[in-house]
Protein backbone atom coordinates (compact mmCIF):
# COMPACT_ATOMS: atom_id res chain seq x y z
CA UNK A 1 0.00 0.00 0.00
CA UNK A 2 2.82 2.40 0.82
CA UNK A 3 4.47 2.07 -2.57
CA UNK A 4 1.11 2.35 -4.34
CA UNK A 5 0.31 5.57 -2.50
CA UNK A 6 3.79 6.89 -3.32
CA UNK A 7 3.29 6.21 -7.03
CA UNK A 8 -0.08 7.95 -6.92
CA UNK A 9 1.54 10.96 -5.24
CA UNK A 10 4.28 10.99 -7.88
CA UNK A 11 1.76 10.95 -10.73
CA UNK A 12 -0.39 13.69 -9.17
CA UNK A 13 2.68 15.88 -8.60
CA UNK A 14 3.89 15.33 -12.15
CA UNK A 15 0.42 16.18 -13.52
CA UNK A 16 0.39 19.35 -11.41
CA UNK A 17 3.75 20.38 -12.87
CA UNK A 18 2.50 19.78 -16.39
CA UNK A 19 -0.67 21.78 -15.72
CA UNK A 20 1.29 24.89 -14.71
CA UNK A 21 2.91 25.23 -18.14
CA UNK A 22 4.97 23.31 -20.67
CA UNK A 23 8.34 24.38 -19.27
CA UNK A 24 7.46 23.78 -15.63
CA UNK A 25 8.05 20.04 -15.89
CA UNK A 26 11.34 20.33 -17.71
CA UNK A 27 14.93 20.16 -16.60
CA UNK A 28 15.89 20.01 -12.96
CA UNK A 29 12.27 19.82 -11.71
CA UNK A 30 11.64 16.60 -13.60
CA UNK A 31 15.02 15.19 -12.60
CA UNK A 32 14.59 16.02 -8.92
CA UNK A 33 11.04 14.67 -8.79
CA UNK A 34 12.04 11.34 -10.33
CA UNK A 35 15.11 11.06 -8.08
CA UNK A 36 12.99 11.75 -5.00
CA UNK A 37 10.41 9.17 -6.11
CA UNK A 38 13.06 6.48 -6.68
CA UNK A 39 14.78 7.17 -3.36
CA UNK A 40 11.49 7.01 -1.43
CA UNK A 41 10.40 3.87 -3.30
CA UNK A 42 13.64 2.13 -2.40
CA UNK A 43 13.20 3.00 1.27
CA UNK A 44 9.70 1.48 1.19
CA UNK A 45 10.80 -1.63 -0.69
CA UNK A 46 11.14 -5.00 1.06
CA UNK A 47 14.62 -5.65 -0.37
CA UNK A 48 17.56 -3.29 0.22
CA UNK A 49 18.35 -1.37 -2.97
CA UNK A 50 21.80 -1.42 -4.55
CA UNK A 51 24.07 1.33 -3.27
CA UNK A 52 24.95 4.34 -5.37
CA UNK A 53 28.45 2.85 -5.73
CA UNK A 54 27.09 -0.43 -7.09
CA UNK A 55 24.85 1.35 -9.58
CA UNK A 56 27.65 3.67 -10.68
CA UNK A 57 30.00 0.72 -11.20
CA UNK A 58 27.30 -1.04 -13.22
CA UNK A 59 27.04 2.05 -15.44
CA UNK A 60 30.79 2.54 -15.83
CA UNK A 61 31.80 -1.13 -16.05
CA UNK A 62 33.44 -3.36 -13.48
CA UNK A 63 36.88 -2.65 -14.93
CA UNK A 64 36.54 0.95 -13.72
CA UNK A 65 35.42 0.17 -10.16
CA UNK A 66 38.52 1.64 -8.50
CA UNK A 67 38.22 4.76 -10.64
CA UNK A 68 34.57 5.10 -9.62
CA UNK A 69 35.42 4.61 -5.94
CA UNK A 70 38.11 7.30 -6.05
CA UNK A 71 35.79 9.69 -7.88
CA UNK A 72 32.93 9.29 -5.39
CA UNK A 73 35.32 9.74 -2.46
CA UNK A 74 36.57 12.97 -4.05
CA UNK A 75 33.06 14.29 -4.74
CA UNK A 76 31.43 13.87 -1.32
CA UNK A 77 27.97 12.88 -0.11
CA UNK A 78 25.94 15.65 -1.78
CA UNK A 79 27.00 14.39 -5.19
CA UNK A 80 25.58 10.91 -4.55
CA UNK A 81 22.28 12.42 -3.38
CA UNK A 82 21.77 14.73 -6.35
CA UNK A 83 23.36 13.06 -9.39
CA UNK A 84 22.13 10.04 -11.31
CA UNK A 85 24.57 7.07 -11.30
CA UNK A 86 24.34 7.13 -15.11
CA UNK A 87 26.22 10.44 -15.08
CA UNK A 88 29.30 9.01 -13.33
CA UNK A 89 30.90 7.57 -16.51
CA UNK A 90 30.33 10.91 -18.28
CA UNK A 91 32.02 12.74 -15.42
CA UNK A 92 34.94 10.31 -15.36
CA UNK A 93 35.47 10.92 -19.07
CA UNK A 94 35.41 14.69 -18.53
CA UNK A 95 38.07 14.35 -15.83
CA UNK A 96 40.23 12.19 -18.09
CA UNK A 97 39.99 14.71 -20.93
CA UNK A 98 41.30 17.47 -18.66
CA UNK A 99 44.77 15.92 -18.81
CA UNK A 100 45.23 17.52 -22.23
CA UNK A 101 43.05 20.65 -22.14
CA UNK A 102 41.83 23.42 -19.80
CA UNK A 103 38.20 22.26 -19.95
CA UNK A 104 36.00 19.50 -21.31
CA UNK A 105 32.32 19.64 -22.29
CA UNK A 106 29.64 17.01 -22.83
CA UNK A 107 26.07 17.49 -24.06
CA UNK A 108 23.07 15.19 -23.57
CA UNK A 109 19.76 16.00 -25.31
CA UNK A 110 16.63 15.85 -23.19
CA UNK A 111 12.89 16.14 -23.61
CA UNK A 112 12.44 19.79 -24.56
CA UNK A 113 15.81 20.84 -23.16
CA UNK A 114 19.42 19.72 -22.97
CA UNK A 115 21.98 18.87 -20.31
CA UNK A 116 25.49 20.35 -20.46
CA UNK A 117 28.32 19.22 -18.21
CA UNK A 118 31.65 21.05 -18.05
CA UNK A 119 34.79 19.85 -16.31
CA UNK A 120 37.60 22.31 -15.52
CA UNK A 121 40.11 23.11 -12.84
CA UNK A 122 38.21 25.16 -10.31
CA UNK A 123 38.93 28.84 -9.80
CA UNK A 124 36.92 31.86 -8.65
CA UNK A 125 34.47 32.90 -11.36
CA UNK A 126 34.47 29.62 -13.29
CA UNK A 127 30.74 28.99 -12.83
CA UNK A 128 29.97 32.55 -13.91
CA UNK A 129 32.25 32.21 -16.91
CA UNK A 130 30.61 29.03 -18.16
CA UNK A 131 27.18 30.62 -17.72
CA UNK A 132 28.33 33.60 -19.78
CA UNK A 133 29.63 31.45 -22.63
CA UNK A 134 26.34 29.55 -22.79
CA UNK A 135 24.49 32.88 -23.00
CA UNK A 136 26.72 34.01 -25.88
CA UNK A 137 25.54 31.00 -27.85
CA UNK A 138 21.86 31.76 -27.30
CA UNK A 139 21.32 29.20 -24.52
CA UNK A 140 19.11 29.94 -21.52
CA UNK A 141 19.98 28.19 -18.26
CA UNK A 142 16.89 26.79 -16.51
CA UNK A 143 18.76 24.66 -13.96
CA UNK A 144 22.32 24.46 -12.68
CA UNK A 145 24.47 22.39 -10.34
CA UNK A 146 28.07 22.93 -9.26
CA UNK A 147 30.41 20.38 -7.69
CA UNK A 148 34.13 20.44 -6.88
CA UNK A 149 36.26 17.36 -6.27
CA UNK A 150 38.77 17.31 -3.45
CA UNK A 151 41.55 17.52 -6.09
CA UNK A 152 40.22 20.87 -7.31
CA UNK A 153 38.40 19.70 -10.45
CA UNK A 154 35.01 21.33 -10.90
CA UNK A 155 32.09 19.55 -12.56
CA UNK A 156 29.29 21.99 -13.36
CA UNK A 157 25.99 20.92 -14.90
CA UNK A 158 23.46 23.12 -16.70
CA UNK A 159 19.97 22.38 -18.02
CA UNK A 160 19.53 24.63 -21.05
CA UNK A 161 17.03 25.63 -23.70
CA UNK A 162 17.32 27.80 -26.80
CA UNK A 163 14.56 30.39 -26.55
CA UNK A 164 12.25 27.87 -24.88
CA UNK A 165 13.01 25.23 -27.51
CA UNK A 166 15.44 22.29 -27.45
CA UNK A 167 19.05 23.36 -28.11
CA UNK A 168 20.70 22.49 -31.41
CA UNK A 169 21.89 18.90 -31.48
CA UNK A 170 24.60 19.12 -34.14
CA UNK A 171 28.23 18.52 -33.25
CA UNK A 172 29.43 21.70 -34.97
CA UNK A 173 27.37 23.89 -32.61
CA UNK A 174 28.61 22.15 -29.48
CA UNK A 175 32.21 22.17 -30.74
CA UNK A 176 31.95 25.97 -30.96
CA UNK A 177 30.52 26.15 -27.44
CA UNK A 178 33.25 23.85 -26.11
CA UNK A 179 35.92 25.92 -27.85
CA UNK A 180 34.72 29.13 -26.23
CA UNK A 181 34.48 27.46 -22.82
CA UNK A 182 38.09 26.29 -23.23
CA UNK A 183 39.26 29.77 -24.22
CA UNK A 184 37.41 31.27 -21.25
CA UNK A 185 38.91 28.71 -18.86
CA UNK A 186 42.39 29.38 -20.23
CA UNK A 187 41.97 33.17 -19.88
CA UNK A 188 42.20 33.68 -23.64
CA UNK A 189 38.74 35.21 -24.14
CA UNK A 190 37.43 38.68 -23.27
CA UNK A 191 34.10 37.34 -22.08
CA UNK A 192 32.91 40.59 -20.52
CA UNK A 193 33.39 42.51 -23.78
CA UNK A 194 31.51 39.84 -25.73
CA UNK A 195 28.65 39.88 -23.22
CA UNK A 196 28.52 43.68 -23.28
CA UNK A 197 28.00 43.54 -27.04
CA UNK A 198 25.26 40.95 -26.55
CA UNK A 199 23.50 43.12 -23.95
CA UNK A 200 23.50 46.10 -26.32
CA UNK A 201 21.45 44.00 -28.74
CA UNK A 202 18.89 43.18 -26.07
CA UNK A 203 16.20 45.56 -24.86
CA UNK A 204 13.62 44.83 -22.20
CA UNK A 205 10.19 46.23 -23.08
CA UNK A 206 8.01 43.80 -21.12
CA UNK A 207 5.50 45.80 -19.04
CA UNK A 208 5.23 45.12 -15.35
CA UNK A 209 2.25 43.05 -14.24
CA UNK A 210 0.52 43.54 -10.93
CA UNK A 211 1.37 41.08 -8.18
CA UNK A 212 4.85 40.25 -9.48
CA UNK A 213 7.59 39.92 -6.94
CA UNK A 214 9.84 42.98 -7.28
CA UNK A 215 13.51 42.55 -8.22
CA UNK A 216 15.87 42.10 -5.31
CA UNK A 217 17.94 39.69 -3.23
CA UNK A 218 17.60 38.05 0.18
CA UNK A 219 19.77 35.67 2.23
CA UNK A 220 19.05 33.04 4.86
CA UNK A 221 21.07 30.66 7.03
CA UNK A 222 17.98 28.64 7.95
CA UNK A 223 17.67 26.77 4.65
CA UNK A 224 20.88 24.73 4.82
CA UNK A 225 23.16 23.71 7.72
CA UNK A 226 26.30 24.23 5.60
CA UNK A 227 25.56 27.03 3.17
CA UNK A 228 23.93 30.44 3.07
CA UNK A 229 21.02 30.52 0.63
CA UNK A 230 21.01 33.69 -1.48
CA UNK A 231 17.79 34.17 -3.46
CA UNK A 232 17.50 36.66 -6.33
CA UNK A 233 14.40 37.71 -8.24
CA UNK A 234 14.83 39.47 -11.60
CA UNK A 235 13.39 39.84 -15.07
CA UNK A 236 15.05 37.26 -17.29
CA UNK A 237 17.59 38.51 -19.81
CA UNK A 238 20.67 37.22 -21.65
CA UNK A 239 23.55 36.36 -19.29
CA UNK A 240 21.53 37.04 -16.12
CA UNK A 241 22.96 33.94 -14.41
CA UNK A 242 26.48 35.03 -15.35
CA UNK A 243 25.91 38.54 -13.99
CA UNK A 244 24.59 37.24 -10.68
CA UNK A 245 27.28 34.59 -10.28
CA UNK A 246 30.04 37.06 -11.19
CA UNK A 247 28.74 39.48 -8.55
CA UNK A 248 28.83 36.76 -5.89
CA UNK A 249 32.39 35.83 -6.87
CA UNK A 250 33.55 39.45 -6.93
CA UNK A 251 32.34 39.87 -3.34
CA UNK A 252 34.56 37.02 -2.15
CA UNK A 253 32.06 34.16 -1.92
CA UNK A 254 32.04 30.70 -3.50
CA UNK A 255 29.00 29.13 -5.16
CA UNK A 256 28.50 25.48 -4.20
CA UNK A 257 25.09 24.93 -5.74
CA UNK A 258 22.52 26.87 -7.75
CA UNK A 259 18.83 26.34 -8.46
CA UNK A 260 17.62 28.35 -11.44
CA UNK A 261 13.92 28.77 -12.19
CA UNK A 262 12.49 30.92 -14.99
CA UNK A 263 8.81 31.34 -15.78
CA UNK A 264 7.05 33.84 -18.01
CA UNK A 265 10.15 36.00 -18.29
CA UNK A 266 10.79 36.08 -14.54
CA UNK A 267 13.78 34.45 -12.87
CA UNK A 268 14.01 33.20 -9.29
CA UNK A 269 17.58 31.98 -8.75
CA UNK A 270 18.93 30.54 -5.51
CA UNK A 271 22.66 30.24 -4.83
CA UNK A 272 24.15 28.25 -1.94
CA UNK A 273 27.31 30.07 -0.95
CA UNK A 274 30.16 30.12 1.57
CA UNK A 275 33.19 32.24 2.15
CA UNK A 276 36.23 31.26 0.07
CA UNK A 277 37.55 29.23 3.03
CA UNK A 278 34.37 27.13 3.09
CA UNK A 279 32.84 28.69 6.21
CA UNK A 280 29.30 30.02 6.26
CA UNK A 281 28.99 33.79 6.67
CA UNK A 282 26.46 35.34 9.06
CA UNK A 283 23.55 37.00 7.29
CA UNK A 284 24.69 40.47 8.41
CA UNK A 285 27.95 40.02 6.50
CA UNK A 286 26.04 39.65 3.24
CA UNK A 287 24.48 43.12 3.19
CA UNK A 288 26.91 44.58 0.59
CA UNK A 289 26.43 41.52 -1.63
CA UNK A 290 22.65 41.73 -1.43
CA UNK A 291 22.75 45.41 -2.35
CA UNK A 292 24.92 44.64 -5.38
CA UNK A 293 22.73 41.72 -6.46
CA UNK A 294 19.67 43.96 -6.14
CA UNK A 295 21.23 46.46 -8.54
CA UNK A 296 22.05 43.67 -11.01
CA UNK A 297 18.47 42.38 -10.75
CA UNK A 298 17.05 45.84 -11.49
CA UNK A 299 19.21 46.43 -14.58
CA UNK A 300 16.83 44.54 -16.86
CA UNK A 301 13.62 46.09 -15.50
CA UNK A 302 11.47 48.32 -17.64
CA UNK A 303 11.56 51.99 -16.65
Amino acid sequence: PGRGALRALFLVTRADLAATGRRAGLGWRETRLRALYRAARERLGPVPSPSFLARAVAEAGESREEEVRAHLAAMGERYTLEVEPSRVPLHLDLVRRLAARPSALAYRPGSGDGEVWVGARDRPGLFAGISGVLALHGLSVVGARAYTRSDGIALDGFTVTAGGRPPPGDDAFWNRVAGDVARMAAGEMDLEAALAAERRRFRTDRPERGGERPPGATASNRVSPRYTAVEVTAADRPALLHDLARTITDHGFSIHHAVVATREGRGLDTFYVTRRDGTRPPEAELAPLLDALGRVAEEGESP
